[in-house]
């Protein structure tokens, strides 16, 4: 899998400084349009052939996401990235996974919320 970034409801800048950024390091960035939510992230990220038909016409995603895919190696490199360009702290970010591959990104970003939301309470309890 050639080494590509999904990118999900990040601001033109972020999306522009992103993408400069990651060119030079030989990845892809794709900024997911709204109509392509309904696809499976491994169809967006190039491994699959099959997409779906059905175009999304809802809202946008609540805030920004990123996809990862072909990087596992290469994590501890592309988070600094994201800090650097100001998409840090604030932009839920995934791994494409076997696992994954088949969701979209509507359920997945409604799966990270919910697990960062975990992380925040648990976090809290522990202050």
């Amino acid at each position: 899998m050639e080494p590509r970034i999904l990118l999900f409801s990040l601001p033109s800048m972020q999306t522009a400084l992103l993408s400069a950024a990651f060119f030079e390091r030989g990845i892809e960035t794709y900024l997911v349009p709204k109509e392509d939510y309904l696809q499976p992230l491994g169809y967006l990220a190039g491994l699959d052939t099959k997409s779906l038909v059905q175009t999304y016409v809802g809202d946008p995603l609540p805030g920004p996401m990123a996809v990862f895919c072909g990087l596992d190696t290469r994590i501890d490199e592309i988070l600094p990235v994201f800090r650097q360009c100001g998409a840090g702290a604030g932009c839920l970010k995934a791994v494409l996974t076997e696992h994954n591959r088949k969701w979209n990104a509507l359920g997945l970003y409604q799966e990270l919320s919910r697990e960062h939301e975990e992380i925040r309470k648990t976090t809290a309890k522990k202050e």
